[in-house]
C-alpha cells in the first residue's frame, strides 16, 4: 500500500517514517473488529451489492 506524502513543518514526510513503522498488535486489531462488527458487515454488504450492480462477479467458468 502506498501512502501519500504529507507536509510537516514545511517538509515532505512519509507517514511510515513519522510513525516509525509501528504496527498494531493482534489484540488491537481483534478489538477493533469486535467493537465494529456491525459496521464492517454493513461495509462488506454494500461492497458486494456494488459489485453485483456492476456485474463484476463472474459465472465461475474458468
Amino acid at each position: 500500500m502506498r501512502f501519500k506524502r504529507c507536509t510537516f513543518a514545511g517538509q515532505r514526510v512519509n507517514p511510515q517514517h513519522a510513525l516509525n513503522y509501528q504496527q498494531p498488535c493482534y489484540k488491537v486489531i481483534a478489538d477493533f473488529r469486535k467493537d465494529n462488527a456491525g459496521a464492517l458487515r454493513g461495509v462488506f454488504r454494500q461492497l458486494n451489492q456494488l459489485c453485483l450492480d456492476m456485474n463484476l462477479f463472474g459465472t465461475g467458468n474458468w
